[in-house]
């Protein structure tokens, strides 16, 4: 995400008329919960989208920002609608599945991303975090070990996918793992 916003932001300040780079910069600044640039943004995808996309992504991410799962929900919903499968609208609909406490349809959605796209490292992580819920099987929890180490592979320099990644291998059993990833990843190192 970071690599699109950067480039999305620096196509806007070069001047490009580009509505994905507006509809990515709009869904950036939603996502940083930067209000006035993601509304901004939205304003100037309505007068120029049809249908309408980016501008309904970034309010339906503004409004899972602010706690408003349930319309949320609902515009992730009008989104695929128009855009049946299309893993951005269900990546952040299972977010709002999983702040309305719908954990199985939040994994559901989590997944279906993963069969349109399988390096989407956040669904992987997402999907993995619900799955080795405090009761989990060992089956579901071993499933959740795998898609984290396939979110830290895909983004080595996410530190909340090595911390996931240490708590479930402590869960799991294998300490040994977990200490090698907090030594390795969660420590810094000293300045001398």
């Amino acid at each position: 995400w970071r690599k699109a916003c950067s480039i999305a932001a620096d196509a806007l300040a070069r001047g490009e008329q580009n509505v994905d780079a507006l509809g990515v910069f709009g869904m950036c600044a939603a996502l940083r919960n930067d209000q006035a640039a993601a509304t901004l943004a939205m304003q100037r995808l309505r007068e120029i989208e049809v249908p309408p996309y980016y501008a309904l992504m970034t309010e339906g991410i503004l409004q899972l920002r602010s706690g408003a799962a349930e319309k949320a929900n609902a515009t992730f919903a009008s989104v695929l609608k128009s855009r049946p499968a299309d893993p951005l609208a269900l990546y952040f609909g299972g977010e709002a599945q999983h702040q309305l406490k719908r954990d199985a349809q939040a994994i559901a959605s989590f997944k279906s991303v993963l069969k349109r796209w399988p390096d989407h490292a956040p669904a992987l992580a997402s999907a993995a975090r619900l799955l080795a819920a405090p009761k989990a099987p060992p089956q579901e929890l071993k499933e959740a070990v795998a898609m984290t180490e396939r979110a830290t592979a895909i983004e080595p320099m996410n530190l909340d996918y090595w911390k996931q990644m240490a708590e479930l291998y402590e869960r799991a059993g294998q300490h040994d793992r977990a200490a090698a990833v907090k030594l390795q990843w969660l420590s810094p190192p000293t300045i001398k």
